[in-house]
């Protein structure tokens, strides 16, 4: 590839095994597009007069969305993402009751630690998924990613932080394909 291609176009011509197949390209747009779109809409509910900075960031958010694709594809397992939306909605249900919980019993029961994770997924996507997705269980967050190395700021060191971050990774595996 020379240094004049775009590389979006160069990964869906490689893809289609042809000529560049615009079709593909666009309805790729159309349907990142209208989710992210949504999304936005869903986030700033329904606020009409935050498009002028709602549409930027979606464009922008879309031309990275399609190059970083071009980067990393992977393929995703329609079995384990249905497995996962479940989990991943009980997980923040009962992370938001758990904290709700803390703030509002006068003792604040809290043990914070710094939990050191090695994580085990060999792809970049997968790992960064994992990280955004620790902090849907009860009281962690992601504070740092550093290849494999994840530390995990957690609100009570009582809790088995590493098993539970150990199960979550198992379900993100189990997301991609190969």
């Amino acid at each position: 590839m020379n240094s004049t291609e775009d590389p979006v176009v160069t990964a869906i011509s490689k893809h289609a095994g042809k000529g560049i197949n615009y079709g593909t390209l666009a309805r790729l747009c159309i349907v990142r597009g209208s989710v992210l779109a949504a999304l936005w809409w869903l986030l700033t509910a329904g606020d009409t007069t935050s498009w002028a900075i709602g549409a930027p960031i979606i464009l922008l958010l879309l031309t990275v969305s399609i190059r970083k694709a071009r980067q990393t594809p992977m393929r995703w397992r329609l079995s384990a993402v249905l497995i996962f939306v479940p989990f991943f909605v009980w997980k923040s249900i009962l992370g938001a009751i758990d904290v709700a919980r803390r703030v509002y019993q006068p003792q604040m029961p809290l043990a914070p630690v710094m939990v050191d994770y090695q994580i085990g997924l060999s792809k970049e996507p997968a790992r960064v998924l994992f990280a955004n997705a620790v902090s849907l269980l009860p009281g962690t967050l992601s504070a740092e990613l550093q290849d494999r190395r994840l530390v995990v700021h957690a609100l009570d060191g009582t809790q088995n932080v590493t098993e539970d971050l150990a199960i979550l990774e198992k379900k993100v595996a189990d997301l991609f394909v190969g």
